[in-house]
């Protein structure tokens, strides 16, 4: 539910001829969902939402199976299934605050913009986290790009999944690679772009049913190759919340943005990293 940004407005002004002198901790309503998503990066990657009340998230980790040659217990491995233990940690968010002044004078929604870009930058702290996850876990699935990225080097990412049965669908590089890849005539078709579309959205769907994303977040350099629905969770334990505070003394009145999120890497085979 997405409440219209007036609303916000209203509840803060209201704070102003409640809220006395004296107050010594600020007014707080209850937290509303008021942001729509700002950094498409990040919903690249799919995410659980878990209860309110937790503050960790069991992630089954299946065991592979080696298939026999004839039907047969004695024919079969068996492995038992593991898990993960997802963390949530403390929730993350911006605080934008403004004076009596402000808000009395202004005559246009001026909470809308800013917690747009509230959104954005909270959500891009979030991809950012992915990667440095995925740095930190996903150590023995690497391999050296060339000087200038080459279709080989695309080809050989792709390629370190296949070997362990998993589907790259997702590759993230910085923006100098990314341009890289776009002067590789293997690698696009301009005939298939057909419009500027992925060149300013950072989003490019191509060849070998791989979808490349274009990140400032990424180190340059720097290539993942990930299969998304295989590589981890990202666990959303409170979405998209705001809660309203004043704080008469000091003439402040404002919110607090914030989420409260954990990421983990189940599978470290299913991220293959290239680096220069």
């Amino acid at each position: 539910m997405v409440i219209v940004m007036g609303y916000i407005e209203k509840a803060i002004l209201k704070h102003l001829t409640e809220s006395k002198a004296t107050d010594a901790n600020p007014q707080k309503v209850m937290a509303s969902e008021v942001w729509e998503p700002g950094y498409p990066q990040l919903h690249t990657f799919k995410t659980i939402d878990i209860d309110e009340g937790q503050t960790s998230y069991i992630i089954p980790v299946p065991g592979k199976l080696a298939a026999g040659t004839s039907f047969g217990a004695a024919n079969v491995t068996y492995v038992d299934m593991t898990y993960n233990t997802l963390t949530l940690g403390n929730p993350v968010g911006i605080n934008l605050g403004w004076t009596r002044e402000y808000l009395e004078d202004c005559k246009w929604d001026a909470l809308a913009p800013q917690l747009k870009e509230a959104g954005r930058s909270i959500e891009e702290k979030m991809f950012a986290d992915v990667l440095s996850a995925m740095d930190t876990a996903c150590t023995s699935n690497t391999f050296t790009l060339s000087g200038t990225v080459t279709w080989a080097n695309f080809c050989t990412g792709v390629g370190k999944l296949a070997e362990n049965d998993f589907k790259c669908d997702i590759v993230i590089c910085h923006p100098s690679e990314y341009m890289e890849l776009l002067q590789l005539q293997q690698f696009i078709d301009a005939s298939y772009m057909g419009s500027d579309d992925p060149i300013s959205t950072g989003i490019l769907k191509t060849t070998l049913g791989v979808t490349v994303v274009s990140s400032s977040k990424c180190t340059d350099g720097k290539m993942y190759f990930i299969d998304s629905s295989k590589w981890g969770a990202i666990g959303i334990r409170r979405d998209r919340k705001v809660e309203e505070y004043s704080y008469p003394d000091d003439n402040l009145y404002g919110i607090v943005a914030s989420v409260r999120y954990g990421i983990k890497v189940v599978l470290e085979k299913a991220v293959a990293i290239g680096s220069k």
